[in-house]
């Protein structure tokens, strides 16, 4: 059966008939469905989902992030490489940005003024928002 056959078919034997939009409900139908377009909605209805990142910083080391969201916010967050480690990096960073919604604007805020290169060597803020998210 092509298209044309199935759709004849499913008019014929799956439905009470057709029904014919108007301009209004078309526009009604519209402005119902606005809520459901937010990343509130999108993103905060999502169950938990992974991101993964690895990159190389010339100087610095091999990175590879593991974040873990739940919604739009960071639930789990795992840095590791090869870089030259100078403090705690979970309890002074990573800490930190759990709980933050995944945008470069808001994983900057939840930095804040902490010096990145006195927990990794070499690293500088800048480049650590550029490892967690394009």
């Amino acid at each position: 059966m092509d298209i044309e056959e199935f759709k004849a078919y499913a008019r014929r034997y799956m439905s009470d008939g057709e029904l014919v939009l108007t301009a209004d409900d078309i526009s009604a139908i519209e402005e119902m469905s606005q809520p459901y377009y937010s990343d509130e909605w999108i993103l905060g209805k999502n169950p938990l989902c992974g991101v993964s990142r690895h990159c190389r910083i010339e100087g610095v080391g091999e990175f590879q992030v593991d974040i873990e969201l739940k919604g739009q916010r960071v639930h789990k967050i795992n840095i590791a490489g090869d870089y030259f480690l100078l403090s705690d990096i979970d309890a002074k960073l990573l800490d930190r940005l759990k709980g933050a919604v995944y945008t470069r604007e808001a994983l900057d805020d939840a930095i804040g003024d902490i010096d990145v290169g006195s927990i990794i060597s070499g690293l500088d803020k800048s480049q650590l928002l550029n490892i967690l998210i394009e």
